[in-house]
C-alpha cells in the first residue's frame, strides 16, 4: 500500500471516519463517536440538561417578571434548548424544550402579561408556537393558525394586552397575526403598502405603537411602518 507524505496526511481536524477507523486502531468506537460529537457540535445531556451547547443561528430572548430567558437551536441537531435565570444570578443548565420541535433558524421570544412567548419555523416552513406562564413548564409545540409558511426567521413583540407576529412569506411578501393574551392567534394578514424582503424582520413596541422594519429586496433600502395598538398599519416608508 502507497504510503501517505506529510502533504497528503489528513489534517487532524477534518471529520474522516474512514481514516479514523484504518490509521487510528488504537481509538476504540466509542472513542470515535465521541469525537464525531465534538466535531459535529451535537449537544452532548447528562440527565437531560445539555453539558455544551453549541449554535449556527441568533438568540432569542425575553423577560418575564424577575427572570430572564434565552432559546437557542443546537447545533448538529436542530432542536431547541432554553435556559433562565433570575435577575443577577447565574443561568442554569440548557434544557431542551418539550414536544421535540426542530429548527433551522432563530428562534423568535416575547413575554405578555404573566406568560412567554417562543416561536419558531419548522423545518416543513410551516410556523409553530408554545409559551408557559412564569416560573412554569412549555407546552408542546402548536402549529400557527392559516397555514402561514416562511424560510426565514421570526419576529415578535408585544404591545398593551396583544402579541404581534411577523414572517416573511415565501413569497418574499411580509404577513402579520396577533392574538389578545392567552387568546388564540388569528390567521395571516399582509402588511399594507406590498412591501416585499428577502430577511428576517424587525420588530419592537414603545408607547402605544408597535414599529415593524424590512430591508427592500431591489434597493436595499431599509423601511418601516407602524399602528397604534389595535389599528392597522400604514405603509412602508423609507428609514433615511
Amino acid at each position: 500500500m502507497k504510503k501517505l507524505t506529510n502533504n497528503q496526511q489528513p489534517h487532524p481536524k477534518s471529520l474522516n471516519v474512514k481514516y479514523l477507523w484504518k490509521r487510528r486502531p488504537a481509538i476504540s468506537f466509542l472513542g470515535a463517536c465521541v469525537f464525531m460529537l465534538l466535531h459535529l457540535g451535537i449537544p452532548q445531556t447528562v440527565q437531560g440538561q445539555v453539558t455544551d451547547l453549541r449554535t449556527a443561528s441568533a438568540i432569542g430572548t425575553a423577560s418575564l417578571g424577575d427572570r430572564i430567558y434565552a432559546f437557542a437551536r443546537g447545533l448538529g441537531d436542530n432542536r431547541i434548548y432554553h435556559t433562565s435565570a433570575a435577575d443577577g444570578q447565574r443561568f442554569g443548565r440548557w434544557v431542551e424544550m418539550p414536544g421535540g420541535g426542530l429548527t433551522n433558524a432563530a428562534i423568535a421570544s416575547s413575554s405578555l402579561g404573566n406568560r412567554i412567548y417562543v416561536f419558531i419555523k419548522g423545518m416543513d416552513n410551516r410556523i409553530y408556537h408554545t409559551s408557559a406562564e412564569d416560573g412554569q413548564a412549555f407546552g408542546g409545540w402548536v402549529e400557527m393558525p392559516g397555514g402561514g409558511l416562511t424560510n426565514a426567521s421570526i419576529a415578535s413583540a408585544s404591545l398593551g394586552n396583544r402579541i404581534y407576529v411577523f414572517i416573511r412569506g415565501m413569497d418574499n411578501r411580509i404577513y402579520h397575526t396577533s392574538a389578545e393574551d392567552g387568546q388564540p392567534f388569528g390567521s395571516w394578514v399582509e402588511m399594507p403598502g406590498g412591501g416585499t424582503t428577502n430577511v428576517p424582520l424587525g420588530a419592537a413596541s414603545l408607547g402605544n405603537r408597535i414599529y415593524v422594519f424590512a430591508k427592500g429586496i431591489d434597493d436595499k433600502r431599509i423601511y418601516h411602518t407602524s399602528a397604534a395598538d389595535g389599528q392597522p398599519f400604514g405603509n412602508w416608508s423609507v428609514l433615511r
